[in-house]
């Protein structure tokens, strides 16, 4: 039985006309079907979930327009990629608006705490002792105050406190703050630590260390 020789090198089933579309001298075969980029990219996009809000904004928009494209003949379909981008997209905004509400709601909380840790480190330093332990829960005695402020006045010169870390946590009726980050004076900076403790409607500082 013969068989039909194989086509020439470079040429390949998806270079023929398809079946029924009518071939003669000077036809051109219809040309391939463009790669569906917007849907490439929309899935692409959703799948690098590292960018806040962006990725997924991206991978929404070009999904629908990549969605568009898959019923133009002109393009490859994508339909499916595009789906997904959409899906993808969609979820990213969900679990960053999720994450960026409660870390809202946590740097909204500790807004008081974190404004009289500089205010009490502020005071400490400058010897004002009286003036910090109006701020001062009665686990945080003025021996201790005292001793704190020869150390800082050592220091040089208050600048700032950044807090990095900042925590609330409820127990037994008992509300606290829990606060880390760095002080920083004229001549050092000192990593430090200190617990917040909630008396009514003000805040008292209970532990102040420094590493």
């Amino acid at each position: 039985m013969s068989q039909l020789p194989p086509p020439p090198e470079g040429i390949s089933p998806g270079d023929f006309a398809p079946i029924g579309t009518p071939v003669g001298p000077g036809t051109p075969l219809p040309p391939k079907p463009r790669v569906n980029g917007w849907a490439v990219t929309s899935l692409v996009s959703g799948l690098m979930m590292c960018i806040p809000y962006a990725t997924g904004v991206v991978a929404v928009i070009t999904g629908i327009v990549g969605l568009k494209k898959s019923n133009d003949p002109r393009y490859s379909s994508g339909r499916g990629m595009a789906i997904g981008g959409i899906v993808l997209g969609s979820l990213s905004l969900v679990v960053w608006l999720f994450f960026g509400t409660v870390l809202f709601a946590i740097f909204s909380a500790t807004g008081e705490p974190r404004q009289l840790a500089h205010e009490f480190v502020r005071m400490t330093s400058a010897g004002a002792v009286d003036a910090a332990m109006e701020h001062a829960s009665p686990m945080m005695d003025r021996s201790r105050v005292d001793r704190l402020a020869i150390q800082m006045q050592e220091w040089g010169a208050f600048q700032d406190v950044t807090s990095y870390s900042s925590s609330i946590n409820v127990s037994g009726g008992i509300t606290t703050c829990d606060l880390k980050g760095t002080a920083t004076f004229a001549n050092e900076e000192h990593p430090f630590a200190m617990t917040l403790v909630k008396e009514g409607d003000a805040w008292k500082v209970s532990v102040l260390e420094f590493e």
